[in-house]
């Protein structure tokens, strides 16, 4: 077993002579969460990201946050999980589950509510045994152990458990093998066709057991398997399966909280910071704090750390909320000073400061300097000695330790460089197309929520972004869409939409219906009919568009039904006329024709008697 093995007591985050990969990175904080106690992030299929909080659940679509309360969920529990938050979600991208210290709860994500039910609800899944724990492996798959067995519901697999290993803490499988990691430091990996172990290969001794056998966290990656480790002190391990061997990479008395890895950088959460692990030569970076894009730097201990699939690295803390970084946001530029400007006296008044005419100057340890920022003609940054007197030096003024410009520039006076971090404008290049996401729906001005009445109906029996089509009636034709980017690296979306049947082409959204990333349109007074609304990200016909159906009923008195009683009744009307206009005819000609008779006789009568 090849061991790299480094102690983080002795690192300090402070490199000479170079800068580090750790200058490079600038979090902001995202505004508006309802819970800054963050436990465990992930992303959800749909690009959302999920963050399971002290009171419940966050989901953010991009735009806004929605808080689920776990108080109104069922809590199942869990023997065999004396562990911390840990988040799964199923393949299909319905059910997201939770579980911490011995409980379990589920998110049901049609209707965004914590299930009631959590054994009626595995039970419609195919568990019908007692589950003691419980995992999803990276294809969305959920396998139960109940007892001495690991089962797969869907697949009906059941494994034998080697409980002389301890409790399972992970697992993850791969082209037909399944890999169990075990309390010991066991990895068993199993042939899931002939359902035969392969072999069993400890990650350490059994001397060695009470220094990592409390939690674990494990992340799928190209090379194997990273995991981390937590006992007495904390380790970080890599299992490769092509060569059957442990390294054990990292060994520090910090815990180590959560685990990401991005395309050439391993990030572990801290108790003090972030460690950065170089994946191809495991060297070693911590920053015990994090630089903000306020110009502060946070001090915490970072309980969670996710990649999100555009790189975007999201950091959940214990009491401070959550912080993004974004490689597109900002360009880095590292200065490195001299020795004169190392010697830092301490009466020194503000490093950074700015003149009214947005030009950025610098107190060198006494030397009066401007920044020569990027340009089209020039993409570096320069320092530039300006030695005239009469330059005016009056505006804004930041800390000793750093400043935020009015142009959104942030600026950090550190021992050995200046770390500057200059707003990028161009728009980054997206990897591939994504879906915009449906966040909301408002009728007549108010927000239409899943499984709510209104005036007695239940509009939407799921959320919105899993509604195919909706049902209005003829007055409730004001309709409002609220439709967001949930690719947060992309500061300013762009959204082409058209509601067919009123819209003649995709329309472009506009400055004003853009705000905080979301899209809000409206239409009103839509006639009754069958319409669709679609929005895409781009007008490239490659990128796909969401859809929601709507019908506006007619009102009951034009409805098919209504026309039809009025044509019968028409007809009837027309019928009825008809019948006593025949009626009132034949009396009339019956009445006529009796009087005829009558005058005949009587002249006749007449006439003879006059004869006689």
């Amino acid at each position: 077993m090849r061991e790299v093995v480094l102690f983080l007591v002795v690192l300090t985050g402070i490199h000479v002579g170079k800068a580090s990969i750790t200058d490079n990175y600038l979090f902001s904080k995202l505004p508006g969460e309802a819970d800054p106690q963050i436990r465990s992030i992930l992303q959800l299929n749909d690009g959302r990201m999920a963050f399971a909080t002290e009171s419940g659940v966050d989901l953010f679509d991009g735009s806004r946050f929605t808080h689920l309360y776990k108080v109104t969920g069922d809590r199942y529990p869990l023997s065999a999980y004396d562990g911390f938050h840990h988040l799964y979600v199923t393949h299909d991208g319905r059910y997201l589950w939770i579980k911490n210290r011995y409980e379990l709860q589920c998110v049901d994500l049609e209707t965004e509510m914590f299930s009631t039910d959590i054994g009626r609800l595995l039970n419609e899944c195919g568990v019908t045994a007692k589950a003691d724990n419980l995992f999803a492996d990276s294809a969305g798959k959920i396998w139960i152990v109940a007892g001495n067995l690991l089962i797969q519901p869907d697949s009906k697999r059941s494994i034998r458990l080697d409980k002389d290993n301890g409790d399972l803490l992970d697992l993850a499988s791969r082209h037909d093998k399944l890999y169990l990691f075990y309390r010991s430091g066991i990895v068993s990996a199993e042939n899931l066709k002939t359902r035969k172990e392969l072999y069993s290969i400890p990650a350490y001794t059994a001397e060695e057991q009470p220094k990592y056998e409390f939690t674990s966290h494990m992340v799928e990656s190209k090379d194997g398997f990273y995991q981390i480790r937590n006992g007495n002190i904390g380790g970080f391990f890599l299992f490769d399966p092509s060569s059957q061997k442990w390294t054990k990479i990292l060994e520090s008395n910090l815990r180590l909280n959560t685990l990401a890895i991005a395309d050439s950088v391993i990030f572990i959460s801290t108790t003090t910071g972030l460690i950065f692990i170089n994946p191809q030569t495991y060297s070693v970076s911590h920053i015990p704090h994090l630089r903000t894009r306020t110009g502060n730097l946070l001090a915490s201990e970072l309980s969670s750390i996710a990649v999100d699939k555009s790189g975007g690295i999201w950091i959940g803390t214990y009491h401070r909320g959550i912080f993004y970084y974004n490689p597109y946001l900002y360009k880095h530029f590292s200065l490195a000073k001299s020795q004169d400007e190392r010697r830092v006296s301490p009466d020194l008044e503000s490093v950074f400061s700015e003149d009214q005419d947005g030009t950025i100057r610098l107190n060198r340890n006494g030397r009066r300097s401007k920044l020569v920022l990027p340009s089209d003609n020039n993409p570096s940054i320069k320092i530039i000695d300006d030695y005239d007197i009469a330059t005016s030096y009056a505006g804004e003024y930041g800390s000793e330790a750093s400043f935020v410009s009015s142009r959104g520039g942030v600026f950090f006076d550190e021992p050995d460089f200046y770390n500057i971090f200059i707003p990028n404008d161009s728009t980054p290049k997206l990897s591939s197309p994504r879906k915009p996401f449906l966040s909301g729906i408002l009728v007549n001005a108010e927000r239409i929520e899943p499984l709510k009445e209104y005036s007695g109906d239940v509009l939407l029996r799921k959320t919105l972004s899993q509604t195919s089509s909706i049902i209005l009636p003829y007055n409730q034709n004001f309709i409002t869409f609220e439709v967001t980017d949930p690719d947060y690296s992309i500061p300013d979306p762009q959204f082409f939409f058209m509601l067919e049947g009123i819209d003649p082409d995709w329309r472009e959204a506009s400055y004003s219906e853009i705000k905080d990333r979301m899209l809000t349109t409206s239409y009103t007074a839509i006639p009754p009919g069958d319409y669709i609304f679609r929005v895409k990200l781009a007008s490239d016909d490659s990128y796909p568009d969401v859809s929601l159906k709507i019908t506006i009923l007619h009102p009951w008195w034009a409805t098919t039904l209504a026309w039809c009683i009025y044509a019968l009744l028409f007809i009837s009307g027309v019928f009825a006329g008809i019948k006593t206009y025949v009626r009132h005819a034949k009396k009339t000609y019956r009445s006529g024709t009796k009087g005829s008779k009558s005058s005949i006789t009587y002249t006749s009568t007449y006439r003879g008697s006059r004869q006689v």
